[in-house]
């Protein structure tokens, strides 16, 4: 009986001795910057471009989830000469959670799933704007104070009109 209480005891204080080694800590980036997008809207293609503003928490320098607020304008596309409506802009806001690989000498890769909501704005439509759910995919090159990132997302609106975008994106970032 003696033994298995010292054997538990001895499992305890070493499990946490090794849970004071490995901290558990949790880092912050807000980011500012611009981006450029292409985009298929029931199938006819445009470009956009537009700004973006966002936080990660990254936690043990592994695992992120954050929250990002994308506003875009559109120039003219397919869409408008099809539909005699036209894309003015789109706000969105989407939350990635993924994973932060280390690649050293300050530059680390985030890649995260992303899921969001969006409403774009149109001109000359019988509704002033459609709305709907975002998802997709995207990865940063994320440098001390610099990322350069490329998302994916497909975005389900109204009236079952659905939206795939290809996003470059580049960030002035600020750790905290």
């Amino acid at each position: 009986m003696y033994k298995a209480l010292l054997i538990a005891l001895s499992a305890s204080v070493a499990f946490t001795a090794q849970a004071e080694q490995e901290k558990e800590y949790l880092t912050q980036d807000f980011y500012v910057g611009g981006n450029l997008s292409a985009y298929s809207l029931e199938g006819n293609n445009g470009a956009s471009f537009g700004a973006h503003v966002g936080a990660k928490n990254i936690y043990n320098e592994r695992f992120l989830v954050g929250g990002e607020f994308v506003i875009a304008g559109y120039g003219s596309s397919d869409f408008e000469k099809e539909q005699n409506a036209s894309e003015k802009y789109s706000i969105a806001g989407n939350i990635p959670l993924g994973v932060r690989i280390d690649a050293g000498n300050a530059l680390n890769v985030d890649i995260y799933g992303l899921l969001g909501y969006k409403v774009l704005f149109l001109d000359g439509a019988s509704d002033d704007y459609i709305k709907g759910v975002s998802f997709g995919a995207g990865a940063d090159l994320d440098f001390e104070h610099w990322a350069l990132g490329l998302q994916f997302s497909r975005t389900e609106y109204d009236y079952e009109i659905t939206d795939n975008t290809v996003m470059l994106k580049g960030s002035y970032k600020f750790n905290l």
